[in-house]
Parts: C-alpha cells; structure tokens; sequence
C-alpha cells in the first residue's frame, strides 16, 4: 500500500481521495484493498463461548486465525457472514465509544474546567479561590509551570544538552539573587546518607540538622521530664567523648547542653506493663523541612521566587550526581568550557524560570 495496488497512483481514484487528504485513511483503503484484519473486542480477540467456540459454525477450539476474528478478506470482493458478524461486533463497540462516552468525558470536562476556572495564582505562591480562600498553599507541591519544564526531568540527555548550550541558555533564563543549588542538593545527600542505615555517630557532626527531644521541665533527660514527639535542632558542638552535644532548636532558638544521644531510664514502664526496653533515644540524624515549604531557613533568605537557591531536592540532587558521576554528562561540561559549579547554577536559574507566575491560571494549567 499504495504501490502493491492494480491501478497505481494518480489512477487509482480512491488512492488518490486518501493521498490528498480528501477523504478516508490508510486503514480504510487497506480494508476495502487488502484484507480487514484481526477484529478487537475490548483489546482481545473474540471471546470463545463455554463451548471452546467463537460461534457456532466453527469447531471447538479451532486454531484456525479465522476462527478467532481474523479477516483475510476485503469489501471489494465481500465478506464472508461469520467474518461480516465479528466485523459488526467491533463495529458496534466502536460507536458505544463515540456516542456514550465521549460526550461523557467532554461534559466532565467542561464541568471541571467550570470549577477551577477561579483558581489563580497569588504573589505568596499558593493557589487562592475566586474568594481568597486558599486551596494549595503551592501549585502542584513544587511550584513549577508544566508548560515550563522542559528540561527539568533530569535526564542524562537532557542535562548534557543544557551543558553543550550553557552560554544561550544562561542569557535565556534570568537566576534570581543566591542562585545556587548547593543548599537543596546538600539536603538530598543528608537524606540519601539517612537512608542508607549509616553509624548514627557518623552523622552527627557540628553544624549538622537533628532530630532531638525536649525538656519540659529541670536540666535532668529522664522519664516523665520530655515533651512528647521531636524538635528540630542543630548541633552547635560536639564533646570529645562523642556521646554528647550541645543544640539550638530551630524553633525558639533555646538551647540545650551537653545531650546524650542515648540515655536510660531507671524504672521504665509500671508493675503490670513492663517497658520493652529502658533505653530512650535523644538525639537521631535528621532532614531539614523541603526549602520549598521551609521559609524560616537561614533567617528567611530562601523563599521560593525571591532566592535562586530555593530548588527542588530531586532536581538539585540529579544535576549534582550527574554532574559529578555520568561520563557523559562531564564531557558535555568540559566541551563546554565550564565548572560543575556554573552547571548547577544554570539548573537553579532553569527551575526559578519555570515557575508559576502570580495571577497565572492555577485550574487552567
């Protein structure tokens, strides 16, 4: 098709109607030219009956291709009735499509883009209702613009591509102030390094981010004296028997001074319930909130659209370890003529431009 054809084109009438684009398709002159195929029902073959057959003129669990809804024939020359009766079973499913439910889906639709035609996008970045109310305090969790991302699925193609064209695309993209994504990829190694059960000493440095109890009251860790649940904190020094610390808790800015990370209790549960066990845990290795939502980082110089450092962990963490690890990826970096450094900030400038502008169609996207 079409060259296998008696009467090649522009002869051939109907080869011509369907190569101009008048009228009809491909599939409708190989079924009128050539054979109908294999009917579909429902992504399957025709179904067999209790009795292993497809219909009544056939064996039980005939092998033959016709039997289970192939059709060598063609209209030009007709049709037999057994394939001319699987014909119109996908014929018919076909129009149950067309004439239920797509006018469904479209009323749906319709019915949908109705409600969230109110939703915009506000200059605080979450997404507000026609009456203020707030609906998702940032569109889609990241903020980002789908229409916008192209080059944000971190791809080893599509990061090579933006090294090769580091100098068109840094003019293209305007990075906001502290554009970086040092401080986002620093966080997805902290996480990555959580989860890969390392020694929990090991990751309990100066400077590092921590999960830590809290004092209700006294100086002294022991039981009925904690706050329940965990608090942010930072270490601020470490002891040499590296057993203790010193922490700021991120919230209140209080301190606390020479903290076990483990302590024991001396009576632990009651006469009919024993405890498990007597040791508690107070200080474990943590992450610190995503800088997306988190707008109290660093005295609140990261907030997203106002710091080029407030990127995605995922985004930061991909272009850091391709950066640092893909082969290709690096050549791509060195043929360019650029640090790995002036990478990253070509991603963090990418992923600030990509962002919902405020007043932006938040339902319409």
């Amino acid at each position: 098709m079409p060259n296998g054809l008696a009467v090649p084109f522009p002869a051939n009438t109907f080869g011509l109607m369907v190569t101009t684009g008048a009228k009809g398709s491909t599939v409708n002159q190989s079924q009128v030219s050539c054979a109908l195929g294999q009917q579909a029902l429902e992504g399957r073959r025709v179904p067999r009956m209790s009795s292993g057959r497809t219909l009544p003129s056939f064996m039980p669990y005939d092998p033959n291709p016709r039997a289970d809804g192939f059709i060598a024939d063609r209209f030009l020359t007709g049709v037999r009735p057994q394939e001319y009766y699987f014909h119109c079973m996908a014929g018919r499913e076909g129009l149950v499509d067309t004439a239920v439910k797509t006018s469904r889906s479209g009323y749906l639709q319709r019915c949908l883009i109705k409600h969230l035609e109110e939703l915009k996008v506000g200059y605080d970045s979450t997404v507000r209702d026609g009456e203020g109310g707030v609906v998702q305090f940032l569109y889609g969790e990241d903020g980002v613009d789908p229409t916008k991302a192209a080059h944000l699925e971190c791809s080893s193609s599509t990061l090579q591509y933006m090294a090769r064209n580091h100098d068109s695309l840094k003019r293209r993209y305007m990075s906001l102030p502290n554009n970086t994504i040092d401080v986002a990829a620093r966080d997805d190694a902290r996480a990555k390094e959580i989860q890969s059960n390392a020694s929990t000493f090991d990751l309990l440095k100066k400077g590092s981010h921590v999960k830590a109890r809290k004092l209700r009251f006294g100086s002294t860790w022991k039981r009925g004296a904690l706050c329940h649940g965990w608090f942010d904190a930072v270490i601020t020094k470490e002891h040499s028997d590296g057993k203790h610390f010193d922490i700021e808790y991120t919230i209140g800015k209080s301190k606390a001074r020479k903290v076990p990370v483990e302590v024991v209790f001396q009576y632990a549960g009651s006469r009919r319930t024993r405890a498990a066990s007597a040791l508690c845990t107070l200080i474990k290795p943590g992450v610190p909130d995503p800088l997306l939502s988190d707008l109290t980082r660093d005295g609140g110089r990261h907030r997203l659209g106002q710091s080029g450092a407030c990127v995605s962990e995922r985004v930061a963490g991909a272009a850091r370890e391709a950066a640092s690890s893909d082969a290709k990826v690096k050549e791509a970096i060195e043929s360019a003529g650029i640090s790995s450094s002036q990478f990253g900030d070509l991603v963090a400038a990418k992923y600030g431009s990509a962002l919902c502008a405020p007043g932006g169609a938040g339902g319409g996207i």
